[in-house]
Parts: structure tokens; C-alpha cells; sequence
């Protein structure tokens, strides 16, 4: 066999096994790392048809993959048939007036899309209604969708149009009324079960183009592997990845993409997957698990806590009775499949935890990943139980910042010593791992990075005052962005670390962030980046 190189990559390397950086290379062939090394080392491995490229003040390192995304909506957000840009609206009136610009702009659309808003950008107010935008659009409907992606919020053409005049009531989740019984616009949780299907209709060639368009956006930030992790239904796998299918089966797909389907935590119909995880199951394009949601988020009183939240008498509840996400979790690891949770409130941790530690008693888990997303509040007496039940942590350490202190002023002082507790999860022995939730903070890695070693925001501000301990070094927040996402996605024998034999997806950063200061993390820029061992961007 010849063992020379197709590509020699010199510079600074940081393996993800190691707690620093060395000076060395990485030498690939095919699609894979071929050797890891001194420079003196990978002279062995050249010959005069590998190409040796010098990075000596860059930073050469595994892919990033982002643990928890949704590529579906993150395409559809960049289309000008959005308004994405809602998150820069300081009150309601401020929302509705970027929105009548945007319909001026374009008045030729049928109905109007919005996202981003959050009622604590808003000095925490109240939640928005109907009342202010029926005015302004009184015919064609509006569609306004929370920057966490679980609140819409509508005027009445939309309330109309999507059926909730009707008296439809949701599962879970609310359709929220005035005191004299008139729907408000705002729907919460699975109330937006009805408008979801208006609220992201484009044509179907720009779908198309927009998914590609993603693709290309992620490579240039160093993103080789990105997780789906929108709980598509079976019923509707092959039309919501129908693109991506397409891209891979014809070698144009540049990012691993690993998709977490759900079931709305329906144990009798996890046997529905089997023949899309027959058929959507290639290095590039695989369905991973399965995805379901315990709760909601503090900001709209939705996520699950223990005890009532400040200054009211409620404390949130599971979407679903406890028993049916135990039956779920249970049936999703015999078949085979890791199962990923969306827990917001300590009470929704604490529940899925027991789940897990029930199915790792009558199931042989091992080779099965369970996770649970997000965990912002979490009880002190849980956090070890992450690694006694072999759970991953999978967490968006940006999303502290994004959250505007909504902790504090929603829970209270006492349980915001437990928000984001990155710290204590790796300390405990868990193995973190490091996404974006895109599109609710943006898929550029640096930012997460930095929110993860500074507890501030991209401003400068530093956020949780009182988990200022849970900051946690460069070496592990590159970790969990890198070894982190695969251990999440049981991909750690081939990715998430430089060593021989691996798939030669690398990242060559324009700073070796090891000799930087931390504020130099959000300066940083991707010079290229390898997926598959072939170059799929390069500035």
C-alpha cells in the first residue's frame, strides 16, 4: 500500500486529545488521516505528488459540528421572503413597524413572515397580540414566529386563515385569549400546530437553493458536521430531506448531516423509521435517533421547573404525561436508536434522566447515545447523574447570553446559580457537547466559543452573574464542539479528533487561538476547510 500523503497540512495542530497544541502536521489520504505528527515526522509521508500546505500562524484542527441545529429552518430564514431581523426590535411597536417596512418592500407577497421576536428584548412585557398589527394588515396574514421558535404570534387574517377561529385546542401548548374569550394572536408550544404550515411556504425551488446555499455558508465557518434535530414526523421525511438526498446521492453533499426524526413521543410509532433509517443511512446523510420535546422555555412560563416560577403559581408541566415519555425512551433504545431530548426546566431534566436510567436497566444501551438539549436549569443533585447514566449534555452556551437574563427575572435568584452549568457537567465526568441551535443563535462557531469561555455576549456583557464558575477553558469548549458532537452522535471512532484513520473532515483557523486572548476568538477566521478529504472551502 503507499503510505505518501495526497496532503500535508503544517502549522499548529490540536488534536482534541490533548489539553493544548503542538507544532506539527496532518497528513491525508483519500478521505482519510493517513498520520499526526512533527514536521520532521510527516517528511515520511510526502513525496512528489502531495501537495504541503504552511499554516504557521493558523490553527489546524477536527471539523466543528454543531451537536443541535435546524437546517430545514435555518435554510428557509435566509430567503428576502423573511424578515429575519425582529430580534432588533426594543418593544412590540417596534416589531410591528419593521414589519410595515417590510411589506412596503414587498407588497406583492400573499402573506408575511417574521422571526426573532422575544418579549425579553422587550424589558420583559407583555406578550404580544393581535391588536397591534390588525391595524396595519387587516387583510393579509402575518406570521411572527419567537426568536426560540416556540411562540407565534399572528393578526387575525392569519388566525383565520390557519383554522384557530374554528375553536381548535391543541394537545399541548396554548392558544392564549383576552379575558372576553377572543383569541389574542399568540399561540404557544403545540398551539402553533395549525399556523406551522403556513409559516415557512416558499417555492420549492428556492428551498432547494437555500439548502445549498446554507451548505456553502456552514463550510466557510469550518462546519463539517451539522445535526437536524427538527423531530420531522416519518410521514414526512422524504419531503422535508429531499434536497439533501438528492445532493448526496450525486457527491455534492459537503457536510455530514445527521438527522434526529421524531414521533410527538409516540412509542408505537418509532417502527415507522425503519425504512428511512434503511434509506437515509451513507456517511454523509444518516438518520442518528430520534428527537422529542419535554417542555418549553422559561420565557412564555412553558419549561418544566420543580417549583413555581417567580411571582406566580405555576411551574410549567411536560408536554406529555411522564409515563408516555418513559414507554418512548424505552422503545426507542431497543430498537436501537439514541433517543435526544429538549429539557428547558429542571423539572424536564430530572424526568428524562429517570427515563433514561429506566431504559438503561431493562435495555442494553450500550452503542445507544442518549442526550438531553439544553438543560438551563438543572437541580445541583442531577448533575453527576449525566455520567452515571453515560447521558450527554448537549448545550448552546450562547444561548445564556441570548437569554437577557430571563433566569433571573423569571426563576428567580436562588435557581439562577444553576443556569448553564457547563462547568459542573465536566467536572462531574460528562462529556459535553456544543451546538448553536441555529437558526435560534447563528451557526458561526466563534461566538458559541466565546460565550463558553467568557460568559459573555458577542457585546461584551457578561451574563449569569452568578454562574461566573461555569467558565470553561479553550481546550474544552473546542472539545465539545469537536469529540463533544460526535460521542453525541456516536461518531467518536471516526470523527470529532485528528488521529490516523479517522475521516479527514479539518478546519485550519486564521489564529492559533492557544497564543490568543479571548476577546481575539470572535476575530478569528476560517482559512479552509477540509470535508472528506477534499477542500470544500478556502478564503
Amino acid at each position: 500500500m503507499n503510505k505518501k500523503a495526497d496532503r500535508i497540512l503544517l502549522g499548529n495542530v490540536f488534536t482534541g486529545t490533548e489539553d493544548t497544541f503542538f507544532r506539527g502536521g496532518v497528513a491525508l489520504k483519500g478521505n482519510r488521516i493517513l498520520a499526526v505528527g512533527s514536521e520532521e515526522e510527516m517528511k515520511e509521508y510526502q513525496d512528489g505528488n502531495t501537495c504541503v500546505e504552511a499554516y504557521p500562524d493558523g490553527l489546524i484542527m477536527a471539523g466543528f459540528g454543531d451537536a443541535h441545529a435546524h437546517f430545514m429552518e435555518g435554510a428557509q430564514f435566509q430567503s428576502p421572503h423573511f424578515c429575519a431581523d425582529l430580534s432588533r426590535a426594543g418593544s412590540e411597536e417596534e416589531c410591528v413597524q419593521m414589519m410595515v417596512k417590510f411589506a412596503e418592500k414587498y407588497p406583492e407577497l400573499e402573506r408575511y413572515f417574521g422571526y426573532g421576536w422575544l418579549t425579553a428584548y422587550w424589558k420583559d412585557a407583555p406578550f404580544p397580540t393581535r391588536r397591534s398589527l390588525d391595524p396595519f394588515f387587516p387583510d393579509k396574514p402575518v406570521y411572527l414566529r419567537s426568536v426560540d421558535g416556540h411562540s407565534e404570534w399572528m393578526n387575525q387574517a392569519a388566525l383565520k386563515e390557519s383554522g384557530y377561529l374554528n375553536g381548535w385546542e391543541p394537545e399541548y401548548g396554548s392558544v392564549d385569549k383576552f379575558p372576553d374569550g377572543e383569541l389574542t394572536g399568540l399561540v404557544r408550544e403545540g398551539g402553533d400546530y395549525l399556523c406551522r404550515k403556513y409559516d415557512t411556504r416558499l417555492p420549492e425551488q428556492e428551498e432547494e437553493m437555500l439548502q445549498r446555499k446554507l451548505i456553502r455558508k456552514l463550510n466557510q465557518k469550518g462546519i463539517t458536521t451539522f445535526t437536524e434535530m427538527s423531530a420531522v414526523l416519518p410521514e414526512d421525511i422524504d419531503r422535508e430531506y429531499r434536497y439533501v438526498k438528492k445532493m448526496d446521492e450525486n457527491g455534492e453533499l459537503t457536510i455530514r448531516l445527521f438527522l434526529y426524526p421524531g414521533t410527538d413521543i409516540q412509542a408505537s410509532r418509532i417502527r415507522e423509521l425503519a425504512p428511512y433509517r434503511e434509506k437515509y443511512n451513507s456517511e454523509k446523510l444518516k438518520i442518528a435517533g430520534v428527537k422529542g420535546f419535554a417542555d418549553g422555555v422559561t420565557s412564555t412560563f412553558t419549561a418544566a421547573m420543580m417549583e413555581p416560577y417567580e411571582g406566580r403559581t405555576d411551574k410549567g408541566c411536560l408536554n406529555y404525561p411522564q409515563e408516555r415519555y418513559f414507554a418512548w425512551v424505552e422503545e426507542a433504545n431497543r430498537q436501537g436508536y439514541g433517543a435526544r431530548v429538549h429539557c428547558i426546566g429542571d423539572a424536564a431534566v430530572k424526568t428524562l434522566l429517570d427515563c433514561f436510567e429506566a431504559s438503561n436497566q431493562v435495555n442494553s444501551n450500550r452503542g445507544i447515545r442518549n442526550t438531553i438539549e439544553h438543560i438551563e436549569i438543572i437541580r445541583p443533585e442531577d448533575i453527576c447523574r449525566f455520567r452515571q447514566l453515560g447521558v450527554i449534555p448537549s448545550m448552546q452556551p450562547l444561548h445564556l447570553p441570548l437569554d437577557e437574563f430571563d433566569k433571573i427575572n423569571h426563576c428567580g435568584i436562588q435557581r439562577s446559580h444553576y443556569e448553564w452549568m457547563h462547568r459542573s457537567l465536566l467536572d462531574s465526568g460528562a462529556v459535553l457537547a456544543m451546538g448553536t441551535d441555529y437558526p435560534v443563535a447563528d451557526y458561526d462557531p466563534f461566538p458559541n466559543i466565546y460565550a463558553a469561555v467568557t460568559r459573555k455576549g458577542v457585546n461584551g456583557v457578561s451574563y449569569g452573574p452568578y454562574t461566573q464558575g461555569q467558565k470553561i477553558s479553550l481546550a474544552e469548549a473546542l472539545r465539545a464542539y469537536t469529540y463533544g458532537t460526535a460521542c453525541a452522535l456516536n461518531t467518536e471512532d471516526t470523527l470529532g479528533t485528528l488521529a490516523p484513520g479517522k475521516y479527514a473532515d479539518i478546519v485550519v483557523l486564521s489564529r492559533n487561538l492557544f497564543e490568543a486572548d479571548a476577546e481575539e476568538i470572535l476575530e478569528t477566521e476560517v482559512l479552509c476547510t477540509i470535508m472528506d478529504g477534499v477542500k470544500v472551502y478556502e478564503k
